[in-house]
């Protein structure tokens, strides 16, 4: 009997070590604007963990910060890239799962991570703290002493009448043109912002979609940044056209706020479809061939036409 007692105290570790969720942090002080990275580790399961969908900003907590505003921990650090890999080992697979993300503010603050699912139980990888700087201000200058000069004053000196009052003419004469040149700047100004009132939303829309299918970033290796950005337009142009804000709802969320719209059965699914395909490209390793891409450009301006009011027509 105490054999078997003393067979189960020592094999009790190796049983409850069968999964194991790591996590690890390339530097624990960065700088702000800056890139780093986050990885999670996965031990003991067939695949990474499935992650329940989310937003394009990674989870914090602000523990304390040097700044006056107020900080929104839901947007203070920004997801860049998400790369996947597995490695075979004697005890078996392991599978990680790379962040790369920026913080945009000072402060030590705590990477809470996503949510995940493990069968019908959901989990957290550990937490990790990290501190962020502002860059020193003139960072390389050397620090000089002033020098002053000192000139004796001679009341006794007169000077010329006529260059008097010269310094006085120069003074006026840069003023002037300062004055001009900052009239034609704002001018410019103001005309482009009039040309820029004078655009309805459905060609504002148009011409940022025509804008991403010309620089083809699917076609550079960038397939994710092309998805993300073809997201953020759809939902600007929803959030703008019937005043719901879809800029802060994951996809799960907006297919439901989509749900709440005055659109027939058919353009629902087509901007769902849209909402679903940026959501599998950003994270996953996913390719699509040409003719499939421009085929959700396609629906894409198929959607800002037909949900455009008639009036907008030029």
């Amino acid at each position: 009997m105490i054999r078997a007692v003393l067979l189960i105290i020592v094999f009790i570790p190796f049983l409850l070590e069968g999964q194991k969720c790591t996590s690890s942090i390339s530097m624990s002080e960065v700088l702000v604007g800056d890139v780093f990275s986050l990885e999670y580790r996965a031990e003991g399961f067939k695949k990474f963990p499935e992650q329940i969908p989310s937003s394009n900003y990674f989870p914090s907590k602000v523990l304390t910060t040097d700044s006056l505003e107020v900080i929104w921990d839901s947007t203070l650090i920004e997801l860049i890239q998400v790369k996947d890999s597995s490695i075979s080992t004697e005890r078996g697979e392991i599978h990680s799962r790379t962040f790369d993300l920026i913080a945009w503010d000072s402060c030590a603050l705590t990477l809470l991570g996503y949510g995940y699912q493990n069968g019908d139980s959901t989990f957290h990888f550990p937490s990790c703290d990290i501190k962020v700087f502002y860059y020193p201000q003139n960072q390389g200058t050397k620090i000089s002493d002033i020098k002053e000069q000192f000139y004796d004053w001679d009341a006794s000196v007169k000077k010329n009448s006529e260059f008097k009052y010269a310094w006085l003419i120069y003074v006026i004469a840069a003023c002037l043109a300062v004055l001009v040149v900052c009239v034609y700047v704002y001018r410019k100004y103001k005309q482009r912002v009039h040309e820029q009132e004078q655009q309805t939303l459905e060609e504002k829309t148009l011409e940022q979609i025509e804008t991403l299918r010309t620089q083809e970033l699917w076609n550079k290796g960038e397939i994710k940044e092309h998805f993300v950005r073809l997201s953020h337009i759809l939902r600007v142009y929803l959030s703008a056209r019937f005043q719901v804000s879809f800029l802060d709802k994951t996809t799960e969320q907006s297919n439901l706020l989509l749900g709440t719209l005055a659109l027939d059965d058919s353009l629902k699914g087509t901007v769902s479809n849209l909402l679903n395909h940026s959501d599998l490209v950003k994270f996953a390793n996913s390719t699509m061939d040409d003719s499939h891409i421009y085929g959700l450009f396609d629906d894409l301006k198929a959607v800002v036409h037909k949900t455009s009011p008639k009036s907008e027509e030029k």
